[in-house]
């Protein structure tokens, strides 16, 4: 049974906010006020099945932390730690994306279990809200993974456990120093707000109370507006140039409407119809202050005249009727649009649309429907009207959760399926080839503050760096249909702020002789609002600064590709990648057995270590053979396969989001592998990673003090004091990640009794890491926290590695049991874990480093 602690913050705990920054529904409920705010104290981390050998042999004996007795509480533990923290993802995969043998899955927080049920209900949305998608997604929601993405806080202790192997899993979870502002997690509050919210991802700002364009009203500041032609004929026009203001962008749209996409497009559906007639309702968003509404339907038009009449909140408003559809041939897509008269539309949130089956040559099909408003949009020459999309519906097997998001009901259903069709266009190659050059050409750059922090491709910023295809997200999105970019990343600025779209200059200066560009014109908005405490923030180093990081590299062979490596402090939110791989035979997409490794604060040991890349993007077994799919915080929105378009081998883009971000106060590294072992697999990456940070300030971690247990000198000068046997032994293994073929050779210390050592801090500390590197040859050890003779917590270890013993570990401390001292007296003394038996503490250094401004 867990043990009470006495935790000093506890007592102290007001449920106001603290430097956690926002927790449980805040993340969204806030995300875009607060994006931007570092958080010392807030570390992110991950239990998963990697193979612990570095090899490619993930999950089986690597996925449970450790086994139970088989009892109602679970078999296999996967997940646990002690303190204050929030669980922001669970992925899981196993048999082609069905959950079935994994059984139940029981997520215990504070003591109370918030999910008993079988994994693959919870996956289905069988339990209710919260948790319904897009806040759950099953196999064939995210194309081969099961998702729960719902955050889920806890102030003293969490565990997670299933009742047998899950076989690939990674839980991502991030620590708190103290639980100020932390709640238990409620699985009664149903977060409706969240759900719709969620749910309009890649239509509208993911806070609506912060105005951008169709984004909603609020009683923020009025929105300034910056209008732009982008001129092709210069190398560099600015979009929005603002200096001596203190504010932050909102949203940024591009309109490049003349883009070819890209005509390759996998998409599932259904039909109705035939002699027994049918139908086909759902529910769409629509803007409340629209002046009008169109639909679009994507259809299969080698099924000639399918007509059926509209039906918007029970009144007739006209039909669909694909007769006049010509020139279609065999694997086709096609697509058609209706306009519904506004006196239907006007002051509504939410639109029930039906379709009644009229006649056709055999049935009536749906792939995708598409929700445009006409709204009026400010501009900084009046007011002008512009359709936006405020929603899109995916029907299908493959889109469960996106049918029950918006309540989609068939009757006289005659097929279900999916389709790899092609978009008609005329001389099309060419003119894709110029749209796709035009995306990797044309580049987004800002520059704030005197810092340049973007400097990206338009495509790859927007998550489409394989060409134009449609890509929804929380935070982006382009819409194919009508070449519309939009991005709501939140761009905080102290006193300047420049925005261009840069060209080459030989492209520049050939746009005169009617290249690529002059095909392509292109309309810029920026949205922004002035706020004089943003600048009072940056002073006082709260905020960081939007950057976009760009990188696009051959891989090279042992070597991990990076998506970021930064010194400083901050959090990155997620990245964009586009991969062309480069095997020409055999398993074209081995390159992506390539797992992730994200290194935090100088830790030799990746505090994230996936399982393979589609399981990095939340999917499953390649893609469950590349089919596409959109959710809010991940996704694979395009796919080409040899031969296709531009692609030689094997092409795919995708994209994977994290709602608390990755904290870092010092630095961070973050990678991943191409290919199973030893980054073995040719490949060409593109990628862009989205982050706020102050790498041009020092680092927040600043190393005050280092104990050597091993060291005599060291124990004296520490006063050092072990109150029992402590074995002393040398130590010849490796870090996991990429260096776990490279030994070393080190001393180390065990002991199952108390020991104690005084060290430096920094008195004007904001809190204080306890960094310990340790032989992580048995995993579950665990030790009681003793600071100044008060115990404020429990330091568990869950993980263990025989083959890469080093480890990394740390332990925060809050800093209220730390501010305005110089020295600390930590006292650890080993424990049982739940009443088990005391694991041997490990130590071959603590290395204490202050948090500091």
């Amino acid at each position: 049974m867990l043990i009470k602690l006495i935790i000093i913050v506890q007592l102290l705990a007001t449920f106001t906010e603290a430097g956690n920054g926002p927790v449980g529904y805040q993340l969204y409920r806030e995300s875009a006020s607060r994006l931007s705010e570092l958080r010392p104290g807030v570390h992110t981390k991950q239990f998963s099945s990697f193979d612990r050998r570095g090899l490619n042999d993930d999950g089986g004996p690597f996925a449970c932390l450790k086994l139970l007795v088989a009892t109602n509480a679970g078999h296999c533990i996967i997940a646990e730690h002690l303190g204050a923290g929030e669980v922001d993802s669970i992925w899981m995969t196993r048999d082609n994306g069905v959950f079935n043998k994994t059984g139940k899955i029981v997520v215990e927080l504070d003591g109370i279990r918030v999910i008993d049920n079988h994994l693959q209900d919870v996956l289905n949305g069988q339990l209710g809200p919260p948790f319904v998608w897009p806040l759950v997604g099953n196999g064939d929601d995210t194309s081969g993974g099961g998702v729960i993405k719902v955050p889920m806080t806890y102030r003293r202790s969490m565990k997670i456990t299933v009742d047998t192997n899950p076989n690939y899993y990674h839980v991502t979870y991030r620590t708190f120093a103290d639980s100020l502002g932390v709640q238990t997690f409620d699985p009664l509050d149903t977060a409706d707000d969240i759900i719709d919210q969620l749910r309009a991802f890649g239509t509208r700002s993911p806070d609506s109370n912060r105005r951008t364009a169709g984004g909603g009203g609020g009683d923020d500041n009025p929105i300034l507006v910056a209008h732009k032609v982008v001129d092709f004929r210069t190398t560099d026009t600015p979009i929005i140039d603002l200096d001596g203001i203190s504010g932050e962008i909102r949203e940024i749209r591009l309109q490049v409407p003349e883009l070819v996409r890209s005509p390759r497009t996998v998409d599932d559906g259904r039909a109705f119809g035939g002699q027994n007639g049918g139908s086909s309702e759902f529910y769409a968003r629509i803007d409340p202050k629209n002046s009008g509404v169109r639909l679009t339907r994507r259809l299969d038009p080698s099924v000639a005249a399918q007509v059926a009449q509209i039906y918007i909140d029970g009144q007739p408003a006209g039909y669909w009727n694909s007769t006049a559809i010509t020139g279609i041939t065999e694997n086709m897509w096609s697509e058609e649009t209706v306009a519904i008269d506004p006196k239907l539309t006007k002051n509504k949130t939410h639109l029930n649309i039906r379709q009644v089956f009229q006649s056709s040559k055999l049935d009536f099909n749906e792939f995708r429907y598409e929700i445009d408003s006409l709204v009026a949009i400010a501009a900084a020459d009046g007011q002008q009207y512009e359709w936006l999309r405020t929603d899109v519906l995916e029907i299908g097997p493959n889109h469960p959760g996106d049918e029950s998001g918006h309540r989609y009901h068939i009757d006289g259903q005659t097929w279900s399926g999916s389709r790899v069709f092609r978009y008609a266009g005329v001389d099309y190659r060419k003119r894709l080839a110029d749209s796709t050059e035009f995306l990797a050409l044309c580049r987004l750059v800002g520059q704030f503050d005197g810092h340049l922090t973007i400097d990206t491709p338009v495509g790859q910023f927007f998550g489409s760096g394989l060409g134009m295809y449609d890509t929804r997200s929380l935070w982006f999105s382009v819409d194919a249909r009508t070449g519309t970019f939009r991005s709501w990343w939140p761009m905080p600025f102290a006193t300047r702020a420049r925005i261009s779209v840069q060209v080459p200059a030989a492209a520049a200066a050939a746009a005169l002789a009617n290249d690529i560009y002059r095909q392509f014109p292109m309309t810029a908005d920026v949205y922004y609002v002035k706020d004089p405490s943003i600048k009072q923030k940056f002073a006082k180093n709260q905020l960081g600064h939007f950057y976009a990081t760009y990188r696009n590299e051959t891989t090279r062979p042992g070597i991990d590709y990076i998506f970021l490596n930064t010194t400083g402090r901050g959090q990155v939110y997620g990245v964009s990648h586009t991969m062309h791989g480069l095997i020409e035979t055999g398993n074209l997409r081995d390159y992506m057995e390539g797992d992730e490794r994200i290194y935090l604060d100088g830790k030799h040991t990746p505090e994230l270590y996936g399982t393979g890349t589609e399981d990095f993007y939340e999917s499953g077994w390649f893609f469950r053979n590349g089919i596409t799919f959109d959710m809010p915080l991940n996704g694979n929105s395009g796919y080409e396969t040899k031969g296709c378009d531009d692609c030689l081998n094997d092409c795919t883009q995708a994209l994977r989001l994290y709602t608390g971000g990755l904290s870092f106060e010092s630095g961070l590294v973050m990678g991943i592998e191409h290919g199973p072992i030893d980054d073995n697999e040719p490949a060409v990456y593109q990628s862009v990673a989205y982050w706020y940070g102050r790498p041009d300030q020092p680092p927040a971690l600043k190393l005050t003090d280092s104990v050597d247990p091993t060291d005599q000198d060291s124990r004296q000068r520490h006063r050092y004091v072990a109150s029992g046997i402590e074995t002393r032994y040398e130590l010849n293994s490796a870090y996991e990640g990429q260096s776990y073929k490279q030994l070393m050779k080190t001393m180390a210390v065990n002991t199952d009794k108390p020991v104690e050592f005084t060290v430096d801090i920094d008195s004007m500390n904001n809190g204080v890491r306890l960094f310990r590197t340790a032989d992580q040859l048995i995993g579950y050890q665990c030790s009681d926290v003793y600071i100044d003779g008060q115990l404020v917590g429990r330091w568990l270890q869950p993980l263990g590695n025989q083959w890469s013993r080093l480890l990394d570990d740390s332990y925060d401390l809050s800093p209220v049991v730390t501010r305005n001292k110089s020295r600390l007296t930590v006292r650890l003394v080993p424990v049982g874990h739940e009443s088990g038996p005391v694991v041997q503490w490990s130590a071959i250094r603590y290395n204490i480093m202050s948090i500091v401004n």
